[in-house]
Formats: C-alpha cells, structure tokens, sequence
C-alpha cells in the first residue's frame, strides 16, 4: 500500500523537472526548481510536525541554508556512491 504522503504528492503536485544524465545515458540527478522545492519542504514539514526533534530540524535548516548562500557544495551521486563503495571495500 502506497503511503498517504507519496499519495498525496502524485495526485496533488506536478514537479517539473530535468533529469541529469552521464555519458551512457544513465539519469545521476534530477534538478527541480527552488520553488518546488521549497513547496515539498514546507509540505514534509507540516506532515512530519513533531517526528522530528527540534535539533535535526534545525540541523537540516543550517545545511539547507549553507546551499543556499554558497557555502556548502552538493555532492554528485557518482561521488557518494564511489565514497561508499570505498569504504565498503575497506571494511572487508
């Protein structure tokens, strides 16, 4: 059964978006716009009220905020992927 949220989102909200893919044609990212985003934020937000603790929230609007002005640099899919594969084989 498909939850309420993932529900309410197809049936109410149209994303447009762009899909990012690498040489092979495979999709590495889907770009919204920051309206968009921020419309889901706001959204999860006043569905998950109260789930989460008042210092993840605000743990999640610092790194939400360092995007915004330029101070923290996105990740590529490719690079947490490789990171992870890394420290996989590392723990063999």
């Amino acid at each position: 059964m498909e939850s309420p949220t993932l529900a309410g989102y197809n049936r109410f909200m149209i994303i447009d978006h762009q899909i990012l893919t690498d040489k092979e044609g495979r999709p590495t990212a889907a770009l919204i716009s920051w309206d968009q985003f921020e419309e889901i934020r706001e959204r999860l937000a006043d569905e998950q009220e109260g789930i989460l603790s008042d210092e993840y929230k605000a743990e999640l609007n610092r790194r939400v905020e360092g995007l915004r002005n330029g101070t923290t640099k996105g990740i590529s899919h490719e690079e947490v992927m490789a990171e992870l594969q890394t420290m996989i084989a590392d723990s063999d």
